[in-house]
């Protein structure tokens, strides 16, 4: 009897030692909450109605969430395994419960069962006409040259007001000597509206615009427009929310 309650205070303390052992070795993975996921580098907040965009490239396991897939949400767990050929350290994706994997056409979009969005639907599709592209410099007074290189040009269709009218969103990366100019704006009607812009060295790792998608974050009925700037071949991709208040666009959650 004696030595049964001697083994089971051993089989006890090297439990509870084997528990403080593994707590200290193993980290915790953060479990995150109130927040939606942009890719592996990008994730938002949201609280009273404010949001915040931030840049967070945390190892996940697990991580529960409602997860943006062919035009719906559906229940999925996002987890990370180590980058090869990116410079991100985690690369996200996702599986669904029956532990199927989730291949995802673009950016993973997904976020927290505590919360939930709304996405419009828009269609993208390249092109290599560039008759509305002079025609937006010359709308906002950009000088471009005839003999410009086309890197690529994304056209994506939506319906913005949910008016039966369609809008456009222009992605394009121009080269120009040894410039790279990318722009991303809008087209309503005969206007075309700046986005966002950038230029750099052609030599050097140059930037690119991409229209992602239009999400109402915080259930205003307000789409915030989603923008990709690739800072590289590899990466990362970073993320931006713009505001459009009917005749500009305001970049908006940056953190300070």
């Amino acid at each position: 009897m004696i030595k049964n309650k001697k083994g089971l205070l051993i089989l006890v303390v090297f439990l509870i030692v084997s528990y403080l052992i593994v707590s200290i070795i193993v980290p915790k993975l953060k479990e995150y909450k109130n927040t939606i996921f942009i890719g592996s580098n990008t994730k938002v907040s949201v609280k009273d109605g404010n949001i915040k965009i931030y840049e967070d490239n945390t190892k996940l396991m697990n991580q529960k969430v409602k997860l943006y897939f062919k035009k719906e949400f559906v229940d999925a767990y996002i987890f990370s395994k180590q980058g090869i050929s990116s410079s991100l350290e985690n690369v996200y994706l996702a599986y669904d419960k029956k532990g199927t994997s989730l291949l995802l056409e673009n950016e993973l979009i997904a976020h927290t069962n505590d919360i939930s969005i709304k996405i419009k639907d828009s269609n993208t599709k390249a092109s290599d006409k560039l008759n509305d592209v002079y025609n937006f410099a010359k709308f906002n007074n950009i000088i471009l040259s005839e003999n410009i290189e086309l890197d690529y040009l994304n056209i994506s269709t939506f319906d913005y007001e949910s008016d039966g009218e369609i809008e456009y969103i222009y992605s394009v990366g121009l080269i120009e000597n040894n410039n790279y100019k990318s722009y991303i704006f809008f087209k309503k009607g005969n206007e075309y509206i700046l986005i966002d812009s950038e230029e750099s060295s052609y030599d050097s790792d140059h930037k690119k615009f991409y229209f992602l998608n239009l999400i109402d974050f915080n259930n205003d009925s307000n789409y915030e427009f989603v923008v990709t700037k690739s800072m590289s071949e590899y990466g990362p991709d970073n993320h931006y929310l713009y505001n459009f208040d009917g005749n500009e666009f305001t970049k908006i959650g940056v953190e300070e």
